[in-house]
């Protein structure tokens, strides 16, 4: 297995998007990149920009190579709905659009399923659910609080196992401080792990 963080905060942008390559399938987990609002009453900087465009362009390369496409929720540093042909013939996985979901987010994925019609592959909603793709398995977790509460609504959290090495993608758990959000991570005692903090 071979996981590759393609668009970090870290890295200049807002973003968690990563990639996943087992033997048996190519995972693109979050292809989004966005910047901060004004920060301490100042825009973006062009710097800041130029470096956003950067990370996406990575982003859409690796996009190009993936089967499959999972999107853990609904912000823009998640998912780009003004680009919907990188998921062109791919399998998405998604979070569920209406159900344990805030207003923001739920107006926000009725767009994008708008956006997505007739390119990928297949959609699924992934809450709660497990996949096979040869030898590798995708599980995904229940949906969990974004944060410490439903304000800023859920995430669901994506755990990859090739049978020899195994990877936990938290998304934006702001923690772990909730129980649930905790206990997913355990169950799935991955040997990689990528956890959203404060």
């Amino acid at each position: 297995m071979e996981v590759i963080p393609l668009a970090f905060d870290s890295m200049g942008a807002r973003s968690m998007s990563t990639f996943v390559e087992t033997g048996d399938v190519k995972i693109i987990i979050d292809p989004g990149v966005a910047l901060g609002p004004k920060r301490y009453g100042l825009p973006p900087h062009p710097i800041e920009y130029r470096r956003r465009d950067e990370l996406w362009e990575k982003v859409k390369e690796y996009a190009a190579l993936a089967d499959i496409a999972v999107i853990t929720h609904y912000h823009y540093d998640h998912h780009d709905p003004r680009e919907p042909e990188i998921y062109r013939d791919k399998v998405v996985l998604l979070k569920h659009p209406k159900e344990k979901i805030n207003f923001s987010q739920k107006k926000r994925s009725a767009f994008f399923l708008n956006q997505l019609e007739g390119i990928p592959q297949s959609i699924d909603f992934a809450d709660g659910k497990s996949y096979e793709f040869g030898n590798t398995i995708l599980k995904i977790s229940q949906p969990v609080f974004h944060g410490t509460s439903d304000k800023l609504g859920y995430v669901i959290q994506v755990f990859v196992d090739d049978g020899e090495r195994s990877f936990l993608y938290s998304s934006d758990v702001e923690g772990p401080t909730q129980k649930n959000q905790l206990e997913f991570m355990l169950e799935c005692n991955a040997e990689i792990v990528f956890i959203d903090v404060r």
